[in-house]
């Protein structure tokens, strides 16, 4: 088994563990984690460095969370054929779009996958699917695929409708736009609930309006985000607006939950219906 993409070796020491007996082998970007990895049981070594440079054939190949941050997917996984034996198994999993606006922000994604699209992508790669599932991981694409058993024409793949991912990549465009606006109407100062990537997204656009983060990981309260204060529910004060970058559904709930701390709390514009 290789495993794109391993980074600590965390896969790694799940699959060794679940599946004793399999020779592994890790595959990153720089050798920081080169003695953890090769210490899991199983892993035969770590190779540093591109794909072409492997010399060996898999029965399965892994990549979690790697795909997205790749130029040209389709290119790369036509590559990856040659590393994998004809009845080898590959197993991606992604961020799921359709699941999250905010997967737009991150900056380092190079695409953005809806089940739709990655079958496209893996199609046009040569692979077929055998099991696509947006279940087993919450807002995450997983997809195990093989070898395609007949010649598959990339241009026909790629140039089948798309217009679905098209007008969802808009209308959340559209909604993030929504919540900046929300954001820089708001009272100042403010402050915001999280410090995930969509809090920081929305405090980096505000700038010095923003006075403070909320979060109710204990692990965070007490610190610092981008410079300001990550306080807890019960050290907020009910006359500052705290925007909630989140989608409304969610928000709702956590907003139910903290009635109790009497917070000024900036639930987001409703995501306007798919059409």
């Amino acid at each position: 088994m290789l495993d794109i993409g391993c980074g600590n070796g965390a896969f790694l020491h799940s699959y060794g563990r679940t599946k004793p007996g399999w020779m592994m082998t890790g595959l990153d970007l720089d050798a920081r984690n080169k003695v953890l990895v090769e210490s899991i049981p199983g892993v035969t070594h770590l190779h540093v460095g591109p794909i072409e440079s492997l010399d060996k054939k898999f029965d399965l190949i892994v990549m979690i969370h790697a795909l997205e941050h790749i130029p040209n997917p389709v290119e790369f996984l036509s590559k990856l054929l040659e590393k994998l034996n004809p009845i080898g198994r590959l197993l991606i999993q992604v961020p799921d779009l359709s699941a999250s606006p905010f997967d737009l922000l991150i900056a380092d994604h190079c695409s953005h996958f809806s089940a739709a699209a990655l079958e496209r992508v893996v199609g046009s790669a040569g692979y077929q699917v055998e099991r696509l599932d947006t279940t087993c991981v919450a807002k995450e694409i997983t997809l195990l695929t093989e070898p395609s058993v007949t010649q598959v024409s990339t241009g026909k793949l790629m140039s089948e409708s798309s217009d679905d991912d098209a007008r969802l990549v808009r209308r959340y465009i559209d909604w993030l736009h929504q919540v900046l606006r929300q954001g820089h109407q708001s009272s100042d100062p403010v402050g915001i609930f999280g410090t995930s990537i969509s809090a920081t997204w929305l405090a980096s656009a505000l700038g010095d309006r923003v006075h403070f983060f909320i979060d109710e990981d204990p692990n965070r309260i007490g610190r610092k985000h981008l410079g300001r204060p990550i306080c807890s529910p019960t050290q907020a004060t009910g006359e500052v607006n705290i925007l909630m970058p989140m989608l409304p559904d969610v928000a709702t709930v956590i907003a139910a939950r903290l009635v109790p701390h009497r917070l000024r709390l900036v639930i987001a514009p409703a995501l306007s219906p798919n059409f």
